[in-house]
């Protein structure tokens, strides 16, 4: 690995090189195991090249011809910091190379204290794919990228496709429980009529939230709302999907179904698609073209269940808390106690944070709030982080669920402590 001037592809003349110190870093960086210190350096070192402005060769492949090697660029990102991205038009990375797939976000128990400093949207998201050839052009003869692949920090829920769910379930109020429509399907087609028209087309249009959409050809009328558009044909699917393989670029839309590919790029959350994590809800853009109709990339999400209710959680610990607040919820409704539940995806309020659970009691005139924490580790430097997020809820009170002791009872301690604390504070004098 190291750096090199940033050229055109069939540049003539030699092109300036520099041999990198430590390019295992930046392997380390890229995966996601670097200690704080060690991102630091690799930032460092990113912003000193890309002021350089050279690029970053991977010594994983070369092309016998002309010698060349895959080439990395560094991009900014919306959180201000850098990153690196992957150009598509040259050479490519072999199957063993860290670098052949997306930077390694941190894993799902670690995302559900990250997320924070990010708040509710006031404007909603583009929804509209456009045609490469009208993306905003790199400098004559440097290669085209997608910005999509350009990775920011967590925090910043940096994937398009991410964003674009998120204000969806914002607007239909998904993430709430109990859940206020007929199903989060018929929810989300009614939030996307509030969405102002982009581009010449209607988002309502695009969108489909039933694996039928794919299956019986339903999608066909959105692709000639495109035409008619000179857009894209493009649609929108939202559904869930019982198991996935980002390696291998599959779903499936039915526990024992059959495989449907992604023949574009799949973002899972959390970076994890074992087992335990489904069902996830996908978020995906479907294109018509020379090829035929496909996925052209796709956005998955572990979530409460894959019927009725569509709220994402950040592991399958969080799923199994859930179920145990409803449990809670249902004895307090019996003794005259109205629960409702909620699951930020956003900063909560004016607290700076995103708990886990909003747990909201109300008796007659009176309220009380229990934030429940899901903790799925021990980890010092994970407690640590968890610890700045209960000091910023500080004027409620904190349940710690302690999901990792695994001791049989961490479902009773929870349900006890929800009905003796609300029943204490909404029906005590």
């Amino acid at each position: 690995m190291y750096a090199i001037s940033r050229h055109q592809k069939k540049a003539t003349k030699p092109v300036r090189t520099i041999a990198l110190d430590n390019p295992a870093l930046i392997a380390l960086w890229w995966t996601g195991k670097a200690t704080e210190d060690q991102d630091s350096q690799v930032l460092q070192l990113l912003a000193d090249l890309k002021h350089r402005e050279m690029w970053i060769a991977c010594s994983c492949a070369v092309n016998a011809t002309t010698k060349t090697h895959p080439l990395l660029s560094i991009v900014d990102t919306p959180s201000g910091s850098l990153s690196l991205r992957r150009m598509t038009k040259r050479i490519q990375h072999t199957n063993a190379c860290v670098f052949r797939f997306d930077k390694r976000e941190p894993k799902a128990s670690q995302i559900s204290v990250e997320l924070q400093g990010w708040p509710e949207p006031v404007a909603p998201p583009d929804f509209v794919e456009d045609e490469r050839p009208s993306r905003a052009p790199n400098p004559p003869g440097l290669d085209l990228v997608d910005e999509a692949r350009a990775r920011v920090n967590v925090g910043e829920r940096a994937d398009p496709l991410s964003r674009q769910l998120h204000w969806l379930l914002f607007k239909g109020e998904i993430q709430h429980w109990p859940l206020r429509g007929k199903s989060s399907a018929v929810m989300l087609l009614q939030a996307s009529a509030d969405v102002p028209a982009q581009k010449g087309l209607e988002i309502q249009s695009l969108l489909y939230c039933n694996a039928r959409a794919w299956e019986d050809a339903w999608m066909e009328k959105s692709f000639a709302t495109c035409k008619a558009a000179g857009k894209l044909p493009q649609a929108i699917l939202i559904c869930p999907v019982y198991s996935a393989s980002r390696e291998n670029g599959w779903v499936t839309f039915e526990p024992d179904g059959s495989r449907v590919n992604i023949h574009g790029r799949m973002a899972v959350y959390g970076d994890d698609d074992v087992a335990a994590r489904f069902p996830m809800l996908m978020y995906a853009k479907v294109t018509a073209g020379p090829n035929g109709v496909n996925f052209d990339k796709a956005y998955l999400h572990p979530v409460l269940n894959g019927l009725r209710h569509w709220m994402l959680v950040d592991s399958h610990y969080e799923r199994e808390a859930m179920a145990a607040i409803i449990t809670a919820c249902e004895a307090l409704e019996r003794k005259g106690i109205e629960c409702q539940i909620h699951k930020p995806i956003h900063d909560w309020g004016n607290t700076g944070a995103r708990p886990d659970f909003v747990v909201t009691g109300r008796n007659k005139e009176r309220q009380h709030i229990v934030i429940v924490e899901t903790m799925g580790t021990d980890d010092p430097e994970y407690t640590d982080r968890k610890r700045g997020t209960v000091a910023k809820l500080a004027p409620f009170t904190v349940f710690a669920d302690k999901r990792y002791i695994a001791d049989g009872m961490v479902d009773d301690r929870l349900i006890r402590f929800l009905i003796g604390n609300m029943t204490a504070n909404l029906l005590s004098d």
